[in-house]
């Protein structure tokens, strides 16, 4: 839109992959204050440093809704010490939950959804642990989306919260520099 016409685009986002792909200069809002401007990769590493701050266990502080989630809870280390680590999520309702579907979506460094996985739980449950799998996940920093829904109806939304980081000492991708992606997929490999 503003190449070769001398004009100026205002891009708001949370998303920064998209910020990074089309802005030179960045300005960081906080409480509608300026708290950081300049080059888009100075701001977008100081927006993602303010954000990488929640704790890995987030409570619910909204009020207490049907379906409602009480609270998220990353189990175990904050700093996983390597991809060979499965990653469990505790996640808590206020009352029992029945014939609802629970979402979690694991976010990127960037703010984007790496994968969503989703369970129908059909009975009474107080509780539920979600497990990533082991060998899945590339060095970085990552945190959730979860929610409570029935189809299009959403009871609860929690987004960007229980940040942890994958620290990645063994897998065999370690050495590339760059962004090499989030995922690790053994793909099948063959001659013609």
């Amino acid at each position: 839109i503003s190449k070769g016409e001398g004009r100026t685009v205002l891009f708001v986002s949370h998303n920064m992959a998209a910020v990074q792909n089309l802005c030179s200069k960045g300005i960081l809002l906080e409480n509608g204050m300026v708290s950081w401007h300049g080059e888009v990769g100075f701001v977008v590493n100081k927006y993602l440093d303010n954000s990488s701050s929640n704790a890995n266990k987030f409570l619910n502080i909204k009020p207490k809704i049907v379906n409602g989630i009480k609270s998220v809870e990353i189990l175990g280390n904050k700093k996983f010490q390597n991809h060979s680590e499965k990653i469990k999520i505790k996640i808590e309702f206020y009352e029992n939950i029945n014939n609802c579907n629970i979402g979690v979506a694991l976010i990127n460094n960037n703010k984007v959804k790496v994968f969503t996985t989703v369970f129908n739980i059909k009975f009474n449950c107080k509780s539920k642990i979600c497990e990533i799998p082991s060998d899945l996940l590339l060095k970085g920093n990552y945190s959730l989306d979860v929610a409570t829904f029935i189809e299009n109806n959403i009871y609860d939304y929690l987004s960007d919260i229980c940040s942890f980081e994958l620290v990645d000492f063994v897998n065999d991708y370690k050495i590339y520099s760059g962004n090499i992606g989030d995922l690790k997929i053994n793909c099948k490999w063959s001659d013609e």
